[in-house]
């Protein structure tokens, strides 16, 4: 739910690096990502 909220109030967030590249952190309680390189403001701007 939280990740929907920030992707429809952020809509220019790009993910930089591939999944698969991505470093994951495991525990014996959970399983995430460990850093997540983005890009705001990704999208062009239309010509004025």
């Amino acid at each position: 739910m939280a990740h929907q909220a920030v992707l429809c109030r952020l809509p220019d967030l790009e993910l930089v690096a591939l999944s698969s590249d991505l470093p994951w952190i495991s525990t014996g309680m959970m399983r995430g990502v460990l850093t997540l390189p983005i890009r705001y403001g990704a999208r062009e701007q239309p010509p004025a």
